[in-house]
């Protein structure tokens, strides 16, 4: 499954679409190991979160992956709370 639909269809700028891609991106490659199986879940999940950073006015890919990743760990905590090799997030 494809998320780059989901993201490009959104109402952001150029700039602001190469942050989310970059961020998802980066964080898919940290976490994807962790969803074998529904990982198509999981990326649309990314997606929506990082969609939702933006909107926040997030507008840095640190940040914009910070707040993607709290979400993440919120919607799959025995994934992702407590792995070592992430990224302490805004906990």
């Amino acid at each position: 499954m494809s998320t780059r639909p989901l993201i490009e269809t959104s109402h952001f700028g150029p700039e602001t679409m190469k942050i989310v891609e970059r961020a998802f991106d980066e964080v898919w490659e940290q976490i994807r190991h962790r969803f074998d199986g529904d990982a198509d879940a999981a990326k649309l999940d990314l997606a929506k979160a990082m969609i939702n950073a933006v909107e926040d006015n997030l507008s840095a890919v640190e940040s914009v992956k910070v707040a993607a990743l709290k979400k993440m760990r919120q919607r799959y905590p025995q994934r992702l709370n407590g792995k070592s090799g992430l990224p302490a997030g805004d906990e």
